[in-house]
């Protein structure tokens, strides 16, 4: 071999190691918040798109998809922001609108080329497919919920394709595409991930803090101006929630341990100022957890321990010395309690619905027609959400719907159980803070929030082959 081929191996070698390294979804991370911060998202998301490309051809691999896959929503600034409280047209503009549409395309493209090349779609057999018996439930409920009920209507294909498309083309996709890689590296990938999402998560609600001239007065947090480009303070509290066990897994199986354990404390602190109560429960419940197991299995618990007592007695002593400050600035969690803030009268409304159309529910646009107190609803691009699972399905799909989600989480929550393990319980964890907020909130009915909760459980049918 000559001297200009030895170079191009190494060059080659340099760069798949820095693609499947923490450095590279640090750099994701670090992109994004540029261009939320800057409001140039989607142009500086053309570097991320290019990187992911030469990423995958590297590495030859799906995982340099997980960053950017899992954190292309937070790019979404408050100047180009299509929500409602922001109401910027930029990404309604055809040209943005097909750009993206290629863009998506071509790395989909890509991705599924590398995997056929890797070998992983050679041996392929349906009886190898996990869950596909569910997914195939699943699906068919989803898309005939409300079918026979007079209020099905276009709408609601379109949006039963879009959760098809997150439960289970994401989750197939990744499925394969972690096939050529070994569970300590899908593993360690996840924790890099889940602790950029961390950093970047926490930064903009730092941002938000620094920069919004309303989010404070006279000492107390509004919680109607905890507001992100690309959602209110129920998502981002979700979110920080979802990379607390990522972190703490970090805590137990990386040589710097201590970052982890900072970020994962950073975001909890985080979901307490994003006021979500919904997020604080779970997400705090899944912090202690957490910590406890830390304090028991990994490479480092005997020093973890130390850590976690003088990180408790710290803020047990700041709480102390600013005791008022902090009970003013929160006193939104005081002062609405365990208040259902609406709730019961969309679970009411869910449930009237369901005993008129039983069997098959009145389809997810269905319960947008009028609400509990019959005031008629404008269209939206997602349906009413009923802000439980249970209720949402019943209304939607009825009790096919119901039995056929509930057939479906007990075969993925089996494998959790099947020869448990440390890494298995804090996948659990992860997937937990989705699956419990549903049941007081709508997560796993909006798709552009759930892009994680696939990944994560690809990776678990993954450890559980190994």
């Amino acid at each position: 071999m000559n001297l200009k081929s030895t170079n191009a191996v190494r060059n080659s070698a340099r760069w798949k190691d820095y693609f499947l390294s923490y450095k590279y979804p640090l750099t994701v991370a670090a992109i994004t918040l540029a261009g939320y911060i800057l409001g140039i998202e989607f142009y500086l998301n053309f570097i991320n798109m290019l990187l992911l490309a030469v990423g995958i051809i590297m590495t030859r691999s799906a995982l340099p998809i997980v960053p950017v896959l899992s954190m292309y929503l937070f790019s979404i600034s408050p100047k180009n922001s299509p929500e409602s409280h922001f109401g910027s047209d930029f990404y309604n503009d055809a040209w943005v609108i097909c750009t993206v549409a290629v863009l998506f395309l071509a790395c989909v493209t890509l991705s599924i080329f590398v995997i056929w090349k890797n070998g992983a779609l050679s041996s392929f057999s349906l009886s190898e497919l996990p869950i596909w018996k569910c997914a195939l439930l699943l699906s068919v409920a989803f898309l005939i919920g409300g079918a026979f009920s007079g209020e099905w209507e276009i709408e609601n294909l379109l949006y039963a394709s879009m959760l098809i498309a997150v439960y289970f083309v994401v989750f197939y996709f990744f499925h394969f595409g972690f096939k050529a890689e070994n569970k300590d590296t899908v593993l360690k990938y996840l924790v890099y991930t889940g602790a950029a999402m961390a950093l970047v998560l926490t930064v903009e609600t730092l941002h938000l803090y620094i920069t919004s001239e309303d989010i404070i007065k006279n000492g107390e947090i509004v919680k109607e101006e905890v507001l992100f480009g690309w959602g209110m303070w129920t998502m981002a509290g979700q979110f920080l929630a979802v990379t607390i066990p990522l972190c703490f897994l970090g805590v137990m199986r990386e040589r710097r341990w201590w970052i982890y354990f900072t970020l994962a404390s950073l975001a909890l602190i985080s979901v307490i100022f994003t006021l979500s109560r919904n997020a604080l429960l779970i997400g705090g419940a899944v912090y202690l957890a957490s910590a406890i197991l830390c304090c028991f299995f990994g490479k480092h618990k005997g020093v973890f321990r130390i850590a976690a007592l003088c990180a408790f007695l710290t803020l047990c002593l700041i709480f102390i010395i600013f005791r008022r400050e902090i009970l003013t600035a929160l006193s939104d969690y005081i002062e609405r309690g365990f208040s259902n803030n609406g709730r019961f009268a969309l679970w009411k409304h869910g449930i009237v619905e369901f005993f008129d159309s039983p069997l098959f529910g009145k389809g997810f646009f269905g319960l947008q027609r009028e609400l509990a107190d019959g005031t008629p609803e404008g269209f939206s691009f997602y349906p009413r959400m009923m802000h439980n699972t249970v209720i949402q399905l019943l209304g939607s799909c009825g009790i096919f719907g119901f039995f056929a989600y509930t057939v479906y989480r007990i075969s993925t929550l089996l494998h959790f159980f099947k020869k448990p393990n440390i890494e298995k319980t804090m996948l659990l964890f992860t997937l937990a803070v989705v699956i419990l907020g549903s049941l007081i909130d709508n997560f796993l009915f909006l798709p552009k929030h759930m892009l994680l909760y696939p990944i994560v459980l690809a990776a678990t049918f993954k450890i559980a082959k190994e």
